[in-house]
């Protein structure tokens, strides 16, 4: 019995909570983005996919809803041209309904079902663009002097990029730059506009894009800087209960032999034999005592006696059936608690 080849036993508790694989490297992406400088806003790269996998869902929702409520005010406008501007409103339902709503139904549906985020962000940002450019369009196919009012409505394009989603800072950016390129190449040289009007209105969407993308910033660096505090703290509490949940099991665990030990036992037996019922049915208890053990760990020593007890116990642990509960008492004695079959 005291043979070396017998089987080993079951992997200890500890085994059971050890971290999940890929962890360390988010602890220390974690330790990372915490130390970086105030106005960066980018994570490493396994932070920022675990930012993405736990946000990326509401995200897409916030970007499709904020997306349809732009597109509808966009096309809101087409009562206006028609009351102001009713020889072009062909134009103008071309544009509008034709190129605008159409393009922008497609990058929505591609955002809700779901694309990688410089993808979504960037589609939306050049959708914003688009929005800025068609809008030029009608003002430049608009004949008369009603058209000199139009270039002071083309700021509503960035804070309808930059509020009403809000795009990430750096598509915000991006697009910001992209619809003043677009707009510059229309304003400046219509002669339709006092060269007043002209500057004053490149200088209020410029203005406008800058006050937009900062608030871009600072929306998202709000939202990461939540992020990386609520993940904190969820590692943290989760490491905690991982940790009472280990020590909790080595309470309960026999270092010697990793069976479960006396509390263990008698835990089981308080569950299965409640104080003062009867027997329950289908249920057997055995206490096991290796006999002359005392002799065998005099004359062989207490290293020889303990691997005598760890060959014991994974002899008993390899034909002990799943639902039954072996434990070391104390010693040499050994508990063993037998379901029936029909219990």
């Amino acid at each position: 019995m005291c043979s070396s080849d017998l089987p080993s036993p079951s992997a200890t508790p500890a085994t059971a909570t050890a971290p999940v694989a890929g962890d360390a490297a988010l602890l220390d992406a974690l330790r990372t983005a915490q130390h970086h400088a105030p106005w960066h806003l980018g994570f490493p790269a396994v932070l920022e996919a675990r930012f993405e996998a736990d946000e990326g869902s509401a995200r897409r929702r916030q970007l499709v809803w904020g997306g349809l409520f732009a597109l509808a005010i966009f096309d809101l406008f087409l009562l206006h041209d028609w009351l102001v501007r009713p020889e072009t409103l062909a134009t103008a339902l071309t544009y509008r309904l034709g190129v605008m709503t159409g393009v922008s139904a497609v990058v929505l549906s591609l955002v809700w079902r779901g694309l990688p985020p410089a993808w979504r962000e960037g589609l939306l940002g050049a959708n914003v663009a688009l929005g800025m450019w068609t809008s030029c369009e009608i003002f430049r196919l608009t004949p008369g002097a009603v058209a000199q009012y139009d270039p002071f409505l083309f700021s509503l394009v960035f804070m309808a990029g930059n509020i009403s989603f809000p795009l990430r800072f750096r598509a915000a950016l991006g697009s910001s730059v992209g619809s003043l390129a677009i707009a510059l190449a229309y304003i400046p040289g219509d002669e339709r506009l006092p060269p007043a009007a002209r500057s004053f209105a490149m200088g209020l969407m410029l203005g406008t894009a800058l006050f937009t993308c900062l608030a871009c910033y600072r929306i998202e660096r709000s939202q990461r800087q939540a992020y990386l505090l609520l993940l904190r703290e969820a590692l943290a509490s989760r490491d905690a209960r991982q940790q009472a949940a280990a020590m909790s099991a080595l309470s309960r665990t026999d270092a010697l032999t990793g069976l479960p030990n006396r509390r263990a036992f008698d835990e089981a037996l308080a569950q299965r034999w409640p104080e003062g019922g009867p027997p329950p049915a289908g249920l057997a208890l055995l206490m096991i005592d290796v006999d002359h053990f005392k002799r065998f760990n005099d004359h062989h020593g207490h290293p020889a006696g303990d691997a005598c007890l760890r060959s014991l116990a994974d002899a008993m642990a390899a034909v002990v059936r799943e639902g039954d509960l072996l434990a070391r008492l104390g010693g040499e004695e050994f508990g063993l608690l037998l379901r029936g079959d029909g219990a």
